[in-house]
């Protein structure tokens, strides 16, 4: 079993199969949605339970058989960036974006999206059998620019927490604007910097991705 592939209960797991066989563009550029910022139109959740049940590896052999895809992504959230986790002290971690406005395109369904190339652990390939590791995989990334799943905005909003409501009105300013205007405005607010120091310290892994090329599609 691949590394990328062990459980681990910080995080939270999708995967996303697919019959396309430029994988180098999927751990470059990220995985593209023409749902918008819908996370569950694009990725399908994995239940914890069943990864500790039957094990990771599984799971994408029987997705792939079931649906007749050549390959499977594994997609891995720190939970923390999701919304919902609340502290027992009502204490929450700060959500962080995980899609890249892509506003010039559009499709029958809504704007293009590109979920960062950083959440993608990896691939399971069906015709070799096997699986293949992503190097620019970093949870640790810098959202500067992105925009949250709607899934994201609607977990702050159930949690009642005053703090991730406030969180979800920052969320849903950040729809007014694209790529370029809402990096410039994170820049210049140095929006991220205080929040990835936090990360780096509560998630202890070292990475140490390639550059990912962000280039539209």
């Amino acid at each position: 079993m691949a590394v990328f592939e062990d459980f681990d209960d910080r995080f939270q797991y999708f995967i996303h199969g697919t019959n396309h066989d430029d994988v180098e563009s999927f751990f470059n550029k990220g995985i593209i949605s023409k749902y918008g910022c819908s996370m569950n139109s694009t990725l399908t959740p994995i239940n914890n339970e069943d990864i500790e049940r039957i094990g990771l590896r599984t799971i994408e052999e029987n997705y792939a058989k079931t649906y007749n895809f050549k390959y499977c992504y594994l997609v891995k959230i720190p939970k923390y960036y999701m919304g919902w986790m609340v502290h027992r002290d009502d204490s929450i971690e700060s959500p962080l974006p995980i899609w890249i406005p892509t506003n010039e395109y559009r499709s029958t369904y809504g704007e293009i999206k590109i979920l960062t190339p950083h959440l993608i652990a990896g691939v399971y390939s069906t015709e070799r059998g096997q699986v293949m590791p992503n190097p620019n995989y970093n949870p640790k990334y810098d959202p500067t620019g992105m925009l949250y799943a709607d899934e994201q905005i609607e977990y702050m909003l159930l949690s009642n927490n005053p703090s991730y409501l406030k969180w979800m009105e920052f969320a849903r300013a950040r729809n007014q604007f694209g790529y370029d205007e809402l990096r410039k405005k994170d820049i210049a607010g140095n929006i991220w910097g205080e929040h990835l120091k936090r990360y780096a310290t509560i998630i202890a892994e070292q990475y140490s991705p390639r550059p990912a090329n962000l280039g539209r599609k």
